[in-house]
Order: structure tokens, then sequence, then C-alpha cells
């Protein structure tokens, strides 16, 4: 009995992965009450064989856990420490019903000084008098609308109108997101709602038209509509990542205020990036807390102007400016 006990336990610590009984007896005896249920005695079993031990007898021993993680496990880590960062991102961004009302609130001022600047002329009320002379030779009583005093003397120039449109088109949908959704929707539920993507969507189609506003450039205008369509297709149909949006919002602000610095108008380009600056340090760091984004929105009430220079400024408006100007003095006779 010694002796068949030390072969088999030697046979045993050989091959670990399978449990072993102690004598021929017993095996005999577990193979006729178990007849579907083999025991291995010595070498090793195939595949197929070692599963049934395993399901069949419970006597397969389970092996280690591996150290190294596989991709899944990987990629499970990095899902739950995007979450970690969104919901920590999103916490310093709580505002109150009333606060965000008043997000809402401070949009309305920016499409309003659009037309009025538009229909005041005041993109064509500093037209130097040589420009006047130059056209007061030409038939322009066709180009000019004196019927009415409500609408400018002429037609404005379509930089403008781009601008004007652009800004006009965002409002809705921010107001939108902001008085409705945002002063009742958790921080986690904002971060993926329709109308959160719709207002980031439609920041992407107002730079792509204030592109064409600051450059009058048909191609330049093409490139920024692709660029930005791409964004919108992204913010709308794949997974909420913050960072990758605000990156690419960042993108097609520059795009639009490139065009002023290439025309060497350095002062008004400086003008744009110290509104812009101060806003993206209100929207980042929160100095005003839940206060911050309304604050932003106000700050943001200075760009506007400076984009309507420079619209304005534009090579291709000097035409349709002169033009205005003209018309302008002939309602006055």
């Amino acid at each position: 009995m010694s002796t068949t006990t030390t072969a088999t336990s030697a046979k045993t610590s050989r091959s670990p992965r399978i449990r072993r009984t102690n004598t021929m007896s017993d095996l005999q005896k577990e193979d006729k009450d178990h007849p579907s249920q083999r025991t291995v005695v010595g070498g090793e079993a195939d595949d197929g064989f070692l599963e049934a031990i395993s399901i069949g007898t419970g006597e397969f021993e389970a092996e280690e856990t591996p150290l190294v993680k596989d991709d899944e496990d990987l990629e499970d880590d990095k899902e739950r420490e995007h979450h970690r960062k969104m919901q920590v991102y999103y916490a310093k961004r709580e505002m109150s019903p009333q606060q965000e009302q008043w997000n809402a609130i401070t949009m309305i001022p920016n499409p309003f000084y659009c037309w009025y600047f538009i229909v005041a002329g005041h993109w064509f009320i500093n037209a130097s008098s040589s420009s006047i002379e130059r056209n007061s030779a030409e038939d322009i009583s066709g180009l000019c609308w004196t019927n009415s005093t409500w609408l400018p003397a002429a037609m404005p120039p379509l930089p403008l109108i781009a601008i004007a449109l652009a800004i006009t088109i965002h409002a809705p949908f921010s107001m939108l997101y902001h008085w409705k959704y945002a002063a009742r929707l958790s921080a986690k539920q904002r971060a993926v709602h329709w109308s959160r993507k719709l207002d980031q969507c439609f920041i992407h189609i107002a730079s792509a038209l204030c592109s064409f506003g600051t450059s009058g450039s048909w191609d330049y205008f093409l490139v920024n509509v692709i660029f930005n369509v791409e964004c919108c297709y992204r913010l709308m149909f794949s997974p909420n990542r913050p960072t990758r949006n605000q990156i690419r919002i960042l993108i097609s602000i520059i795009a639009y205020t490139i065009p002023i610095l290439r025309r060497g108008e350095y002062e008004l380009f400086g003008k744009c990036w110290a509104v812009l600056g101060l806003g993206a340090y209100l929207f980042a760091a929160y100095p005003l807390k839940g206060w911050s984004h309304a604050a932003f929105h106000i700050i943001l009430c200075l760009l506007p102007p400076l984009l309507m220079e420079a619209g304005a400024s534009l090579a291709s408006s000097q035409d349709q400016v002169r033009v205005a100007a003209q018309c302008a003095a002939l309602r006055m006779q």
C-alpha cells in the first residue's frame, strides 16, 4: 500500500493540473460507479478530456490568473478613467436654474447688434469723400434702397451678412439648451443631450460662416465648411469627448481670425484675441463659479463689433461700401 501511494504521489507532483486517487481499487470503484467520468493515472490527458473532467467531476484544478491584463481589461480601465474625468469636469460646472437662464439671456445682444450695425449703415458711414466722388458719375440709382428708412442705403457686403447670419443662427440653439434643458438635467445627462450637441454643432456652423466674413474668400470658406461639418458629425454620432470637442471649437475660432492677421490688421487681431482669451479663462477656470458662464457670454459680446469691422474693411467689400455711401448721399438730397 505504501509503495502504491508513493508512486502515485510522485506522479501527482509532476502533473498538478489533475487531482488523482490514491489506489487502483479506488480507481476501479470510481469507474464502476461513474462510468461516464474517467480519472487519469499518470501522463497528460488531451484537451477534450481535461474539459470533460473539469465539467463532469469538478476535480480539475483552476490555474492561477495571469498578472498581465488583456486588451479588454485595459480598454475597460481607460473607459473608467475617462468616466471619472468627465464626472470631475461636469461637477465643477453645476449651475442653478437661475444661472442657466442668465446663460440664455446673455446670448440675446449679439444678433441684435449685428443687424443694427447693418441696418444703421455703420459699415459705410466712414467711407471717404473721395470714394463717394468716384461713384458720383456712375448710374447707381438701380442699386440704391431709397424707398425705406428701415433698410440701409444699399445692399450690404456678403461678408457682413455672413457674420450676422452666423451669430444669429447659433443663438437660438444655445438659448434652447441653457433655458429649457440644462437647467433641469444632471451634469451627466447634459453631456450627451441632443440640445447641447446642437449648441456646439452650431458653433461650428457659425465659425464656418465667420471664416467667409473675415476673409471674403469662397475657397477658404469651403475648406472651413468641410472641417466644421466633420466636427458636427463627430459631435452628433460619436462618444462624448469634452476635450476633443473644445480643441476642435478652438481650431474653428483660430481659422476665422487668421485672415485678419494675414491682412496685417494686427491691432484688430489683438483685440479679437484679448476678448477670446478672457472669455476662455472664464470658461475654463470658472472663477465666478456658477456665474462664470454668463460672464463668459457677456465678454463675448465685445467680439461681434470687431468681426463686423473686419468684414467691412475687406477689399471685396469696398465696392459695396462706396455704392452705399453714394446712395446715402442721394437719399439725403
